[in-house]
């Protein structure tokens, strides 16, 4: 299941990221460029970028990443106040999987 662009927004604003505004110069108004768009989005949810951004900021433990079936499968073992947890969660995609347990162990 894909994630909702509300789910996006939450889930990397939990991880201490905001909206990226890149100002993109509008071609028709060349060559003043006065008239500017501003495009804002999040970072693509990818292994790369959950891998760089995310992740980091979980006090886990282990990363279970495998395929499972038509789907891939991901467990994240998290040790908050020496309390082990296990969270799981499957996707279409290794990201989505991974978003997905990343996104229980937030809540």
């Amino acid at each position: 299941m894909k994630p909702t662009q509300e789910q996006i927004k939450e889930f990397w604003e939990g991880c201490g990221m905001g909206i990226e505004r890149v100002r993109i110069p509008d071609p028709l108004d060349y060559p003043k460029h006065k008239l500017m768009t501003i495009r804002e989005s999040y970072p693509l949810i990818d292994l790369n970028t959950l891998f760089k951004y995310a992740v980091p900021k979980l006090e886990l433990l282990q990363i279970i990443l495998q395929p499972d079936t038509d789907e891939w499968y991901c467990g994240i073992t998290t040790d908050f106040d020496e309390q082990t947890e296990l969270y799981e969660a499957s996707g279409g995609t290794p990201a989505e999987a991974l978003f997905w347990a990343i996104y229980k162990v937030m809540k």
